[in-house]
């Protein structure tokens, strides 16, 4: 700014330089505690304090680092502020505070790009600068300039020879393969176009093929033909002499052949470095010439493909297509100065960037390349266009909107000054629009205490470690579903743990319970109130997470999920077991295979794992899960008023459930009845709130006879008239009412449930399968446990697959000792 010289006391050891004494070598750290010494001496000291403040260090060894005033290139940002600030304001941000917040403040004081390093690996810095001052910036392949050399080549093709009809590979130069009549044609009608272009020299390859086109041309053209071995056909080693379709069968992709040699044959890399040999050697040894080179198909195809800077890649795909030489075919070109690696193909990175010169138009000396690379968030921001080869190629990728800009990205907050401001910036440089529509903006993930994780603190979580136990799905679901996006997570194994059990653990034992009935496909799909509840909540979730995920709102969508699970597991499955028996199952096929379907994007193993299972019956299904469409919401299945009365009735059954507990009844022994009044706007009436298909869900799952809607009272309040013998229990617009007086009957029954949850028991210990029978066999002295046996006995059989009850302690291959509220019973099982 003002002009001043620019003089650097310290060297880049960071030692003081021998002008500056009397610390002239001194390591400028050793060197504080003197210099401040020598000011207090001359009472040029003001002020002594020591300040705790952030400052930088060596990343790989710790040490202090010393800023250092460098010359450097500059990208003059500040003039595109308003640019950026704008195309800012048409993405969509997840956190939404981060647009106008972290990265929005960012933009407002941005500062000019220092976009060069001095370092040796990186994108070299596309400058030219000569001595007088004149510069060049080379924006392509194409601002090289042409080989000060003035030479022309043109590459012809042999004609078709008899190794082209046998389809035979042949490298050996003692095979005496001519032209056959159509080849000789064919180079014929290639001389005469030739003989226009008023060749020099005619250099040919040795074999016979290649001997037998040039002196059909030197006929033509009147000049000799000079041979060189550097441009015979490719060594096929031990395939020479086979096929060409035995020596293609060798490769997978063409791309192999520049790496990957035959045995005692050769790479087309190999071939390439003695063919860019000879023509050097012509370049150096020639000026203003045109040159007839006479070879063959692979070795020009390989060099033309080089000599115009393809990759190796590029060059692959041309194999045989279009690009490729044909018999008789003739190629022009001459040279540019490109920069090539040892194997000569074009290579714009250091050291050979850096022996390329350019002719100064102003002095006519050579300019030079400066030494600086690119700062590496250059190669990140310009991702989107270089992917593409853009403005090169693909132009309609990126103009059109085929692949730009992206739907989404999804990085880290840190990001915000890096990759997410680079792509900004480079796509503004080249006054394009914003590169992504929308960006999850991610927090870091930190120690369970809350702490930045770190090796020195030893508080590092190995991913690999946890994806090895957990599985990578598990750590994925949990990194989606702990909190926020961008919110700080606090990782810690526990939570990990509990994922995996309350996400993939109960579905995976939905999956299992479905493979046990399976072959059960009685009765009519979707008749029942839970399998048209469930269906409604399937298709509610559908609606409810493709909504989500196209607003990338991921963690209330896996939410959703999660909870679709446990209701699926928790009240769908559990009071669906005895109906399963006979009917419902295609019903909780449905739903597993569309959940598979919701997963897949959010753990791709698991949902496929479960989608191969359901597979594994004869079906329509595809081969995988990642090869479905994403599922379709039907608003027809969703039926909004059962799934409400259906959340009531569950509500229901918590509040029954407590006054049992409070009572300390179990859940097994069976009472008399149950009320449910409902808190309804004034006029509704007091039925209709819980359907009444549902009504016998509630029964069977609070284990009462009857279960009875009743109006409110007082009107506006949820309130059950009180009565003897029944106990009620308040909860969010709803009261429920629980008989609790147990008749002697109902006392049966309960201990009727009981002996049936021991014996089931017992029928686990033994192994027994669902198609095993068995005896039963007692011994109790309480009488109401022997009428219970008397009155409730074939009930009991029924229920655990038994054949006959027998008083007193018989054989058994299982039994156990049972209290039932005081009374001691003793019961055994016998397989048949």
């Amino acid at each position: 700014k003002l002009g001043l010289p620019k003089k650097h006391l310290v060297d880049l050891a960071g030692r003081f330089i021998p002008e500056v004494k009397p610390w002239a070598g001194v390591f400028v750290k050793e060197a504080d505690p003197k210099i401040i010494e020598d000011l207090e001496k001359r009472g040029l000291l003001y002020k002594k304090e020591i300040i705790r403040h952030t400052y930088p260090f060596c990343w790989r060894c710790d040490t202090p680092l010393l800023y250092y005033a460098k010359e450097s290139w500059f990208v003059r940002m500040s003039k595109l502020r308003d640019k950026m600030i704008k195309a800012n304001q048409g993405i969509n941000w997840i956190p939404t505070h981060i647009r106008d917040g972290r990265f929005g403040e960012w933009l407002r004081e941005v500062k000019d790009w220092a976009f060069s390093r001095e370092r040796y690996w990186g994108t070299p810095l596309p400058i030219w600068i000569c001595e007088c001052g004149e510069k060049k910036v080379v924006g392509g392949l194409a601002d090289f300039p042409e080989s000060s050399s003035g030479n022309t080549y043109y590459l012809l093709r042999h004609g078709e020879s008899e190794t082209n009809t046998k389809n035979i590979a042949s490298s050996d130069i003692s095979k005496p393969y001519r032209l056959t009549e159509k080849g000789r044609s064919q180079i014929a009608e290639a001389a005469k176009k030739l003989k226009k272009e008023k060749i020099d020299l005619i250099i040919s390859s040795d074999y016979p093929r290649t001997k037998e086109t040039s002196k059909i041309v030197s006929k033509t053209l009147k000049l000799p033909v000079a041979y060189d071995q550097r441009i015979r056909e490719m060594n096929f080693g031990e395939y020479d002499e086979l096929s060409v379709s035995e020596f293609k069968a060798k490769f997978s992709h063409e791309l192999e052949r520049f790496d990957r040699a035959p045995a005692g044959g050769e790479t087309l890399k190999d071939v390439l470095r003695r063919e860019m040999e000879f023509v050097q050697e012509l370049e150096e040894k020639y000026r203003g010439k045109k040159f007839l080179l006479v070879g063959h198909g692979d070795p020009w195809w390989v060099l033309e493909g080089a000599i115009k800077g393809l990759s190796t890649r590029q060059i692959a795909e041309q194999w045989y297509t279009e690009d490729y030489i044909g018999h008789g075919g003739v190629r022009k070109f001459r040279m540019r100065d490109f920069p090539r690696d040892a194997d000569g193909f074009v290579d714009l990175h250091r050291p050979y960037i850096d022996t390329t010169k350019f002719h100064c138009p102003k002095c006519g000396e050579q300019m030079s390349r400066v030494k600086e690379v690119a700062d590496v968030w250059f190669d990140s921001g310009s991702m989107p266009f270089a992917q593409h080869h853009y403005p090169f190629e693909n132009k309609k990728q990126i103009e059109k909107g085929e692949a730009f800009p992206a739907d989404y990205i999804s990085e880290a907050i840190d990001q915000t000054r890096g990759w997410f401001y680079t792509l900004l910036a480079v796509s503004t440089l080249l006054e394009r629009e914003a590169p992504y529509k929308n960006v999850i903006c991610l927090g870091h993930v930190l120690d369970a205490k809350g702490q930045k994780m770190s090796k020195s603190r030893g508080n590092v979580v190995d991913p690999f470690a946890m994806i090895e136990k957990y599985g990578a799905d598990a750590v994925r679901w949990y990194m989606y579903t702990v909190n926020q996006p961008g919110d700080p997570k606090r990782f810690d194994e526990k939570d990990l743990d509990q994922v995996t059990k309350q996400v993939f653990l109960i579905l995976w034992n939905v999956q299992t319970f479905y493979k046990t009935y399976e072959s059960t496909k009685r009765g009519i799909k979707g008749a029942h109130a839970l399998d048209r509840w469930i269906v409604s909540r399937l298709h509610l979730l559908i609606d409810q997470v493709t909504k989500l995920l196209e607003s990338y709102r991921v963690t209330e969508a896996g939410r959703l999920i999660a909870d679709f699970i446990t209701d699926l597991s928790t009240w769908y499955v559990r009071r669906s077991r005895e109906r399963f028996k006979t009917s419902g199952i295609e019903t909780l096929r449905e739903v597993l295979v569309t959940l598979s379907k919701l997963m897949a994007p959010f753990t791709p193993f698991l949902a496929e794992s479960l989608y191969q299972e359901l597979r594994a019956a004869p079906s329509k299904l595809h081969a995988s899960v990642h090869l479905e469409d994403w599922p379709s919401s039907d608003p027809k299945r969703i039926d909004r008023d059962l799934i409400a009365g259906m959340a009531r009735a569950r509500l229901a059954v918590e509040l029954g459930h407590a006054i049992r507990a409070e009572a300390k009844i179990k859940v097994r022994q069976p009472l008399a009845d149950c009320e449910i009044a409902i808190d309804l706007p004034a006029g509704k009436a007091g039925k209709g709130t819980i359907a009444d298909d549902i009504l016998p869900i509630i029964a069977e799952e609070l284990n009462v006879k009857a279960v009875r809607l009743v109006p409110a009272l007082p009107a506006g309040r949820s309130h059950i008239e009180e009565r003897a013998g029944r106990a009620i229990k308040l909860g969010s617009g709803i009261s429920v009412g629980l008989s609790t007086a147990i008749s002697d009957d109902l006392k049966r029954e309960g201990i009727a449930r009981e002996i049936i949850r021991a014996v089931n028991n017992l029928r686990k210990q033994a192994k027994l399968t669902i198609a095993d029978r068995i005896t039963l066999s007692y011994e109790t002295d309480d009488s109401a446990v022997r009428e219970t046996f008397e009155t409730e006995g074939q009930k009991i059989l029924d229920a655990v697959r038994g054949e006959s009850i027998a008083a007193g302690k018989g054989k058994a291959d299982q039994g156990a000792e049972l209290d039932l509220a005081g009374a001691t019973l003793w019961i055994g099982i016998r397989k048949i």
